[in-house]
């Protein structure tokens, strides 16, 4: 301190700017935090100020020996007299020193170096990689860099070229079975599909259970469009939104890492609570400039093979009778020599993809640049569906005063999707169940009138889904921009400052535009009227982030203690109008609607996080490591009394290799063994003003405002999810062999459920509250191989192992089933119930007797209706175990990548082999004029004695429809469904320089082809038993394991093309 006090500088510091991060409403928190960053900024301008004489500035830049890629955050220090920097995102660096002096480059995973100062100002470092330390470099939370053996938590890391070499739209899809317990589950193979991703299984029955996204240290908006927050109001299983994280470029991911332990969540707070998932972007590289244009274009196509197939033997009808006022199947036997279409063969088309991709970078000693482009053009399997997405990105990075990196990321994303309909009424379901006898293609009449198979049958119509498309209209598009700058300084060597900035603002469009001859006007307007419906969404996410890490070295202890204060502010404006009866049928204007039918419906959310966190790391002799940290944070979608909440979070890992008797007795055959455990608390809040009571307008005489349907609850309190992790990881023969295993296990108390039901004497009919306790438990193992290691060629294999177990240990005595309400498909749910699982599938089944037989009823020798009954659990969605097998293969100039995805276990909702049996279209009904008589016992006086009567009547369903839809729903949930998946398969090949080398302006090509999904073995009867009913906005556990209406994965077929100039 006494350097400070010779040092006076006229210093005017404008507050005012500093106070715009830490407002904190009703807390002294707000004061100290106002002092704590004005002491910091005088502390930094006066660090900055100080300067040392007779010596010289020396700048260069540190590469990788081995590719010469530039190396980030190298520690570079005076062995005299400790004074250090680090490298900057390209490699490079500014320090100085004296001549004579030593300067030590050292790097985890790589050998450290020492080099004399000379007298050239000038030094460029080459580091070399140690085979012993390989790979035990992983980003954690907040990006920072830490040695792995560090780490007490489990952690995955994929390589951003991994993802890329799948050339899928989304790049969660991609991540699906490369990391240990990593669930991924798409929406459907159209174009625009949206993709669910959780991390060690549905933790939350009520709230979001998707992961945190970090993108350079910044959080992303993950969000899918709720469909809730329409006029209209519906389901989130009708249409589909692009989850906006696939808004991302997988060519501009340089790796992705994902923090499924419990500490993911310590220093990200609130939003870490179902992990985090970070996404490390592309910089440049410092020197000669390079650019590398990518070119690629791929055919999708659908697997009729394993599309559902419609019976051909009985024509329209009823009870064996023909009947062409109806739409079921169940009349006479087709006439001899009726002509029949392949209508799903007839309707699907080859999907077609170009996409270009363009990046461009640079730099010099101090600034290094890249900057990349990416357009996508997207026709899908659907006739009339199309997407295309424009990606540009500029990531740059700065030193200045020789103090300071600056780093900055800007992107833009728009994307425009025109999509099909799904779900009950959608275009899946009216497809299949088309007339075999009629050409699905023969859509209009000669005058362009729309074509009625039924004539002027309208309540058995259908649309004809290629007169949909073209006629009804679902579409959205967005415009969206990011910004991430971060600040960050090494005061002294052992002092060093991050300050971040962020701002994600997306605004979306859509439109859905139901033309008034559409059948499905008859569930909300009448035949002859149209209905158009827009919307708009505006989502901004502002957030910043300062953390203060001082690091100290007491002989074999290292220390570091890290400070900091976050702020995370989310404003979203959703604006929805509809209008009904259209003027012109064509016309796609709300203004062509009848303004007596008009609606308009708007929310505002604003939410704000606010928290506080501090960490200490220990190191002792890379031994033993220990991490404490704790996180305070306030969060206003709560209750003002329950808003603060804290979590404490430990870990430690113990290196046993690294003791010394054991690491010379067992060098030639074990390079590393480690044990480590964590613990931590985490904590969910709701929705914003989903506990708050607010008031409507009425659309009755009278007007006025009265009570919304929702209660308040001034009791509410955060959920409460513990977890503890142990594991080891261990590699062996040179790290040839590697496992690495983990066991969780997660305790979620206060669970909050959203839209409970209220007693109508309330004055209310729902309220959010605190209702029951959950567990989740799980096992994962990730098992590495390296079968060949040579100069010429290598083979990576790795097995990635997952299973989890959940049970609901508490719920009140008076709720016998919880579920989330857009489960609701047909009348099965995704159902939670007391003592089971939380991924149970609910529904109604047989009425049974005291001995579980089945009652029959004897007057119709059909099964007593099952709809009287109650709801139990009818089947188990989450599957036994999974597995990844990933395959990374380079034999000289080739490289290949296979995927393989393997499930055992878990039952599937097949609710299209449901609908198609209940009207008669369905394989299973073919045998209908064969007599049977249904096991079971009749109901009468005897049916729950010792002796009941056995059922004797013998029904024909030719003749007794009845006997179809007599079958309760459990009989369509397929069980104990396995499959074996290709997903993903990639050969390159790198041309050989004397084919180009003439050109010196080419410095490489690669010609690529890859597939995906190009095979399934399965014994699910349906399309494709990955599936989900529900989109991510769906909360809690959603619908995945439900089969309802939608388009499934086609295989693809991609060829490409990647320069580098």
């Amino acid at each position: 301190m006494c350097c400070l006090k010779k040092i006076r500088l006229p210093i005017r510091i404008n507050y005012k700017t500093t106070h715009i991060f830490l407002i904190l409403h009703e807390t002294n928190l707000s004061l100290i935090m106002r002092k704590f960053i004005q002491l910091l900024t005088v502390g930094l301008l006066l660090c900055f100020g100080l300067s040392v004489s007779a010596q010289q500035t020396i700048s260069g830049l540190v590469t990788d020996a081995a590719d010469k890629t530039p190396l980030p955050n190298v520690s570079v220090r005076v062995k005299e007299t400790k004074q250090g920097t680090t490298t900057n995102s390209a490699g490079y660096f500014t320090i100085k020193a004296s001549q004579g002096q030593t300067l030590i480059f050292s790097f985890v995973g790589f050998g450290t170096i020492e080099m004399k100062v000379g007298s050239s100002a000038t030094m460029n470092i080459e580091l070399v990689n140690d085979e012993k330390k390989l790979g035990e470099v992983v980003v954690t939370a907040l990006n920072i860099r830490r040695n792995k053996n560090s780490v007490g938590y489990s952690t995955a890391e994929v390589k951003g070229s991994e993802l890329a070499q799948t050339n899928r739209e989304n790049i969660f899809t991609s991540l699906a079975g490369r990391a240990p317990g990593v669930t991924v589950t798409p929406t459907s193979g159209a174009v625009g599909a949206s993709a669910q991703i959780v991390l060690r299984g549905f933790n939350s029955v009520g709230l979001s259970n998707q992961p945190l996204i970090v993108v350079d240290g910044v959080p992303f908006n993950n969000e899918t469009f709720n469909q809730g927050s329409l006029v209209s109001d519906l389901p989130n299983r009708n249409q589909d939104y692009t989850n906006r994280g696939a808004d991302i470029n997988p060519e501009d991911i340089e790796n992705m890492t994902i923090l499924k332990g419990p500490e993911a969540a310590a220093l990200y707070g609130v939003l870490g609570a179902n992990g985090a998932i970070l996404i490390t972007t592309k910089k440049g590289k410092g020197g000669k400039g390079r650019i590398t244009y990518d070119y690629n274009t791929r055919y999708d196509v659908i697997n009729y093979n394993r599309m559902p197939q419609i019976q051909r033997v009985f024509d329209q009808g009823t009870n064996g009778i023909l009947d062409v006022a109806v739409r079921t199947g169940f009349g006479p036997r087709y006439a001899p020599g009726t002509v029949f279409y392949d209508n799903v063969r007839n309707f699907f088309e080859v999907g077609r993809l170009e996409r270009h991709n363009l990046s461009l970078e640079g730099g010099s000693d101090k600034t290094s640049y890249r900057f990349s482009g990416q357009y996508t053009d997207q026709k899908g399997t659907v006739p009339t569906t199309s997407f295309k997405r424009l990606n540009l990105r500029l990531n740059s990075s700065t030193r200045i005063l020789d103090k300071i990196d600056v780093s900055s990321s800007f992107a833009y994303f728009n994307t425009v999707t025109n999509k099909p309909s799904r779900g009950d009424g959608g275009l899946l379901l009216n497809l299949l169940q088309w007339p075999v006898d009629d050409d699905v293609r023969n859509f209009q009449n000669p005058d362009g009138s729309k074509r009625n198979v039924q004539q002027n049958q309208f309540a058995a119509e259908l649309d004809n889904p290629l007169w949909e498309l073209r006629n009804n209209r679902l579409s959205d598009r967005t415009n969206r921009f990011t910004a991430a700058i971060t600040f960050n300084s090494d005061i002294t060597d052992w002092l060093n400052v991050n300050l971040r900035f962020g701002s994600d603002f997306s605004a979306d469009q859509g439109n859905i535009f139901t033309h008034p001859q559409s059948f499905a006007n008859s569930g909300f307007a009448g035949f002859g009227r149209g209905r158009i419906e827009n919307y708009s969404n505006n989502n901004l996410l502002l957030n910043y982030l300062v953390v203060v890490s001082a690091n100290h070295t007491f002989g074999k202890l290292k220390t570091t203690l890290r400070v900091g204060n976050a702020l995370d502010d989310t404003r979203r404006f959703t604006s929805s109008q509809r209008g009904d009866s259209l003027f012109i049928p064509d016309f796609n204007s709300l203004d062509n609607t009848n303004p007596t039918f008009q609606r308009l419906r708007q929310r505002n959310q604003l939410r704000r996080i606010i928290g506080v966190f501090s960490e200490l790391s220990l190191s002792y002799n890379d031994l033993l490591f220990v991490s404490l940290a704790g996180r305070n944070d306030w969060a206003s979608p709560l209750p003002q009394q329950n808003r603060s909440f804290f979590y404490p979070t430990g870990s430690t890992s113990f290196v046993i290799t690294n003791i010394k008797g054991v690491k010379e007795a067992t060098k030639s055959w074990l390079s590393l063994f480690r044990i480590r455990a964590s613990l931590a608390r985490t904590n969910r809040f709701p929705t914003p003003y989903q506990n708050q009571a607010a008031f409507l307008s009425q659309l009755t005489s009278g007007g006025g405002y009265a009570f919304d349907f929702f209660a308040p609850n001034p009791d509410l309190k955060p959920e409460k999810q513990s977890t503890y992790e142990t594991g080891f990881e261990a590699r062996f023969l040179n790290g040839r062999i590697g496992i690495d295993f983990a066991y969780y296990n997660t305790v979620v108390k206060d669970q909050i459920g959203q839209l409970l039901r209220l007693s109508y004497g309330s004055g209310f009919v729902l309220n959010t509250q605190n209702f029951t306790d959950t567990r989740n438990w799980g096992t994962e193992i990730q098992l590495t191989l390296v079968p060949i290691r040579t100069k010429t060629v290598n083979w990576t294999a790795t097995f990635n192992y997952n299973r989890m177990r959940n049970r609901v240990e508490r719920m009140p005595a008076n709720l016998p089933e919880f579920y989330v309400s857009d489960t609701w498909i047909t009348n099965s749910r995704g159902s939670m119930f007391p003592g089971n699982t939380t991924t149970a599938i609910g529904g109604q089944t047989y009425v049974r007797n005291n001995q579980g037989q089945i009652v029959i009823d004897p007057n119709s020798g059909l099964p007593l209706g099952f709809t009287t009954t109650p709801y139990v659990k009818t089947g188990e969605r989450l599957p036994n175990y999974t597995v990844g097998w990933n395959n990374q293969v380079t034999i000289k100039n080739f490289n290949i990548s296979v995927l393989f995805d393997i499930r055992r276990g878990g039952d599937i909702f097949n609710v299209n082999e449901l609908r198609l049996t209940r009207q008669g279209l369905s394989m299973r009904t073919v045998d209908r004029e064969t007599p049977r008589t249904i096991p079971g016992v009749l109901n009468d006086a005897n049916v729950n004695s010792a002796n009941p009567t056995p059922n004797t009547i013998s029904v024909t369903p030719m003749f007794r429809q009845a006997y179809w839809s007599s079958l309760p729903e459990d009989e369509f949930i397929e069980r104990d469904i396995n499959w074996l998946r290709l997903r993903d398969v990639t050969i390159g090949y790198n041309l050989p320089k004397k084919l180009f080398g003439k050109v010196k302006a080419i410095n490489s090509i690669n010609v690529y082809a890859t597939g995906t999904d190009l095979f399934l073995i399965t014994n699910y009867s349906g399309a494709d038993p990955l599936t989900n009913a529900n989109t991510p906005a769906t909360p809690g556990v959603g619908g995945f394991g439900f089969d309802f209406g939608t388009v499934p994965l086609p295989r693809t077929f991609l060829f490409g093309v990647r320069v580098i100039f």
